[in-house]
């Protein structure tokens, strides 16, 4: 699922490409990927120009000169390409907008993602329920660590959580755990305060890195793209369980928690013991479930 850098790659892709184009017709494959009726989302969309874009977690928003955005999450396996009839990928679309200049935009993959009409007091509501984003500039290393204080459940579920970490998931909570030294399966209240800021670094570095690379999705935005999926090579721990540490040669270990897959390297990033596996006002017995067989 694209995550933080691919949405803003997206974004980045979309205000070069099609900044101040106008829609001049809809095609809706698959009625279910909007939130309205067919007639009302064209009624609405068509003839507005795009007049910019912006992010909101992993959802992109489309600005139009009506005043309303588009709101588009592309979830498991959605992706949008630009392009002329001719380029466009053998697919089935699920949405197309022609723009004036000749070429679409096409959405595909949509089984579980969506593309909707909202108000400006609806975007925001949205936003209202996001956490603050990773890399805005107030997300400081004592932000961070507000968020994580007292907190018994593990790291990774906290990481991936969108009201506390928007933009952040599977991948990249793994790529920064690995970079800051820290066990993934962490109690998120055991971190201590250098703990906290090796984090943070790691996660600024990290997702910076990766949009400056192209990301970890390998599906192209235009004819030609050789930029989109550039970070892939670049994955430390991510989908390589068993190859070794790029840091120390240790076998990448892959265990589930939370009905998610987490990759580590056992060495680089140890579990930590029971005298700090849990928040100092905390039972030590309260530490026992963290040191299961699930992390092992």
């Amino acid at each position: 699922m694209p995550e933080l850098p691919e949405m803003e790659i997206y974004r980045s892709h979309l205000e070069r490409n099609c900044t101040g184009q106008t829609i001049t017709q809809i095609e809706i494959g698959r009625p279910k990927s909007i939130n309205v009726g067919v007639r009302e989302f064209k009624q609405a969309v068509q003839s507005a120009t795009l007049t910019g874009f912006s992010r909101a977690g992993k959802a992109l928003v489309f600005h139009l000169s009506t005043g309303n955005v588009l709101l588009n999450h592309l979830m498991l396996g959605g992706a949008v390409f630009y392009g002329t009839k001719d380029e466009a990928p053998q697919r089935t679309f699920q949405v197309t907008f022609w723009l004036d200049q000749g070429r679409a935009l096409w959405w595909t993959g949509l089984r579980l993602g969506w593309l909707h009409l909202l108000t400006p007091a609806e975007l925001a509501s949205y936003r209202a329920d996001l956490g603050l984003d990773p890399l805005d500039e107030h997300f400081t290393t004592a932000y961070l660590a507000s968020l994580l204080q007292g907190r018994r459940g593990k790291l990774k579920p906290l990481l991936v959580d969108q009201q506390l970490f928007p933009g952040i998931g599977n991948c990249y909570s793994d790529e920064i755990c690995w970079t800051a030294r820290i066990h993934p399966l962490r109690i998120a209240g055991s971190l201590k305060t250098d703990e906290c800021e090796r984090l943070w670094q790691a996660t600024q570095s990290v997702l910076t890195d990766a949009t400056a690379r192209g990301g970890y999705t390998e599906t192209p935005f235009h004819k030609g793209d050789q930029f989109t999926g550039g970070y892939l090579p670049h994955l430390k721990v991510y989908d390589r369980n068993g190859e070794p540490c790029p840091r120390c040669g240790t076998p990448i270990a892959l265990v589930e928690a939370s009905n998610r897959k987490v990759f580590f390297c056992p060495a680089c990033q140890p579990e930590a013991t029971p005298e700090i596996s849990i928040a100092t006002s905390a039972r030590k017995s309260e530490a026992e479930p963290f040191l299961s067989a699930d992390v092992k």
